[in-house]
């Protein structure tokens, strides 16, 4: 395992298990496009959730939403748009929503920003 991913997959895995604890159902977890990663994709009644899972391992006062630029949210979108042509589930609602775990907290701190960023785009 590339250890520079590990902190990562953690974080990933500790969101996911946060979701499911809130009632989400995993659909897909680290799904690849051609516009990049999407961390994971879930169901929640009749929404698809796309999830941006950000961490920090250390403190250093920054705080890992902040690292979500326009050009990494735009991709974000296109994968989703991707994913949702690909899989031909047209017929959902979609939303977008970033967690972010705090690793260098004992037990990880995780903050869920439901409907983090809005985006439309049209199927």
């Amino acid at each position: 395992m590339d250890l520079k991913k590990a902190p990562g997959l953690e974080a990933e895995q500790l969101a996911g298990k946060f979701l499911r604890q809130l009632g989400y159902r995993i659909i897909e977890e680290r799904r690849w496009t051609k516009y990049g990663e999407l961390d994971l994709i879930c169901r929640k009644g009749r929404e698809l959730v796309f999830v941006e899972v950000r961490s920090v391992e250390s403190e250093s006062g920054f705080h890992p939403e902040e690292s979500l630029i326009q050009k990494k949210i735009d991709h974000l979108v296109k994968s989703a748009k991707s994913w949702l042509i690909q899989k031909k589930l047209l017929n959902y609602s979609v939303r977008f929503d970033i967690i972010t775990v705090d690793l260098s907290e004992k037990p990880p701190r995780i903050v869920h920003y439901p409907a983090a960023f809005s985006s439309r785009f049209d199927l």
